[in-house]
């Protein structure tokens, strides 16, 4: 199956000296790359996002160098109570685990089923 092509089209107007319409001049430009690039971009995207807010585990993703947060999955906001646009307008303070307590007892449980499971800074470039 072909791909489908793209053009991008401008027109521009041809005037004699009395200023009168004589010709239009067309300059097409084959987009067709760039439509499938972003078609791919917005795939991955939604593959991403479909396994970001499947997972059990609330994430928070924020930014290494400023402390931002910048994207947190549905379950983050179902255990906390936030709204997604609420969340990215906290702080890390505000959603520790140490003043919530949700994740105190559970990673007490894991601890004591000899799981080592933990939390770690991962690096992920978009």
């Amino acid at each position: 199956m072909a791909c489908p092509g793209y053009e991008f089209s401008t027109f521009e107007g041809i005037y004699d000296d009395n200023r009168a319409l004589t010709a239009i001049k067309e300059t097409v430009q084959d987009i067709t790359e760039r439509k499938q690039a972003e078609e791919k971009q917005r795939t991955l995207k939604a593959n991403y996002q479909t396994i970001f807010d499947s997972g059990y585990d609330p994430i928070v993703i924020r930014d290494m160098e400023t402390g931002e947060i910048v994207d947190v999955n549905k379950r983050m906001c179902e255990m906390f109570g936030y709204t997604h646009d609420q969340a990215l307008n906290l702080n890390v303070e505000e959603i520790s685990l140490a003043r919530t307590g949700i994740f105190a007892s559970r990673s007490r449980r894991m601890d004591s089923q000899g799981d080592n499971t933990g939390a770690a800074n991962i690096r992920v470039d978009l």
